[in-house]
């Protein structure tokens, strides 16, 4: 069913031009398990840059709005019981596991929709909408992760890893105009040393503000290909072939160090050694110079649109260090929480993990996943959220999703952050209705009989949504 005319909101449309412009095409795909990852993935051993999947997805607001989906919105919400029956319609092809679901009018907090809203589910790649929601609530969207070169002797200098998720070894002027580059780095830090008289040095590297184990207990081996340990300092997030699922390295810091090294050496610096650094960074060490990462907002956009695990797992980190928790799994986990407690977003139950979603141990209730992206519709800090999701059959993780007979109604009308490993699936983000409402949702399926199945029942039930 099409829209009434002057009902679609402008927001919609300006997700289709989006979708028009990007050229990604996100794949799930997994080592033993369905991980969703980045797309148009390149052979291993032909590196190429990543597709830029970012993009503005701005909306105008009409005179005295603030930012905020319900602003553009053209009409009411559905009824519960249109909702409700929607849903119902929606046939249970070959899919045998438990389906739980909500639906709600962020405008007013009214739950449209419940079938297990409270129930803990195990949310796959959906957790990484908790993970943005508290590093947006702590940090802020404009905040930014520094890497800086700092000299602590004539003869040393150090690299220290500010947990820039999307830090590049190399130039990246024409592809990603955002990120930080060791290039850029090394040639103001050449600059600095050549005008003290130094141009021999020593370099270390800094990767302490994470700690805690560089690969979560709970992942298995299998993930190797889908996500690089954790570190404060990793360039081209330590995908040796530029390309995820593919392979990753060992050592991220030492990796960074030794790009760092080579570029400096490009810029007439003898380096006489590369290692880690020992002890604490003194006191007495100055900075020479810097290099500041795209804002968190960009980040968070990314991270969602694309599903990246690593940037997600680094993103949860950062989020530890800014609530005192530790930028560990651990501390992570205890700041998302920490967060969702004061938003009002937590349900007895959860229990996290990891920041990706990759664990299999992780568990949050449909009713939170919907009710951070509400906190998205009405909270400017929370507005990446939004505009980070894939749109249905046109960008990320949803490009190639919502073809099936029952769902195509949902293309370019549905905005939702996947979630997928085996035996489970997930869809959670919003919705403008025929009436014009924003309704923000979150479906997950675990114990799928059938992935597929199980994948076909979400992109249908979305788009139900939307038609209701």
């Amino acid at each position: 069913m099409r829209r009434p005319g002057g009902a679609r909101p402008l927001i919609v449309a300006g997700s289709l031009v989006c979708a028009v412009a990007l050229a990604t095409v996100a794949t799930e795909a997994g080592a033993g398990a369905w991980i969703e990852q980045r797309t148009s993935t390149p052979a291993i051993g032909s590196p190429t840059p990543d597709v830029d999947a970012r993009a503005p997805y701005e909306a105008p607001l009409p005179a005295g709005h603030t930012m905020g989906v319900s602003a553009v919105s053209g009409g009411a919400v559905p009824a519960p019981s249109a909702v409700a029956s929607a849903v119902a319609a929606v046939p249970r092809e070959d899919l045998q596991g438990g389906i739980a679901g909500t639906v709600t009018d962020p405008a007013t907090g009214t739950t449209l929709y419940d079938d297990g809203a409270g129930r803990a589910v195990m949310p796959a790649s959906s957790m990484k909408l908790l993970t943005a929601t508290a590093a947006l609530d702590l940090l802020g969207p404009d905040h930014v992760f520094t890497t800086r070169a700092v000299q602590t002797d004539p003869g040393t200098v150090v690299l220290v890893g500010g947990g820039d998720p999307y830090l590049s070894s190399g130039s990246v002027a024409t592809d990603h105009p955002e990120r930080a580059s060791l290039d850029d780095l090394a040639t103001a830090t050449a600059e600095a040393l050549t005008a003290g008289g130094t141009t021999t040095v020593a370099l270390r590297w800094d990767a302490s503000l994470f700690d805690g184990p560089a690969l979560h207990p709970d992942w298995p081996a299998t993930y190797a290909d889908q996500v690089t340990p954790v570190s404060a300092l990793v360039t081209n997030e330590g995908r040796l072939a530029g390309a995820s699922p593919g392979p990753r390295t060992t050592t991220p810091a030492g990796d960074a160090a030794r790009a760092f090294a080579a570029a400096l050496g490009a810029r007439g610096i003898t380096i006489t050694g590369t290692a880690g650094l020992s002890g604490t960074l003194p006191a007495e060490a100055h900075e020479l110079a810097a290099v500041r990462s795209m804002p968190l907002s960009t980040i968070v956009q990314d991270l969602l649109t694309t599903s990246d695990n690593d940037a997600a797992e680094i993103v949860a980190h950062q989020a530890g260090v800014a609530a005192g928790t530790g930028g560990s799994f651990q501390g992570g986990a205890a700041a998302v929480e920490r967060v969702l407690r004061a938003r009002g977003v937590w349900d007895d139950g959860a229990v996290l993990r990891d920041g990706s979603g990759l664990s299999r141990d992780d568990r949050v209730t449909p009713r939170m996943l919907a009710g951070v992206l509400a906190l998205g519709t009405s909270d400017a800090p929370f507005r990446p959220l939004l505009t980070g999701l894939p749109v249905a059959g046109a960008t990320g993780t949803l490009a190639s999703r919502f073809n099936r007979p029952g769902s195509e109604a949902g293309r370019g009308e549905v905005r939702a952050k996947t979630g997928t490993l085996s035996g489970t699936s997930a869809l959670a983000g919003y919705a403008v209705t025929v009436s014009g409402g924003v309704v923000v949702y979150a479906f997950v399926v675990n114990d799928a009989s059938n992935d597929d199945a199980a994948r076909a029942w979400l992109d249908r039930a979305s788009a139900a949504v939307a038609g209701s």
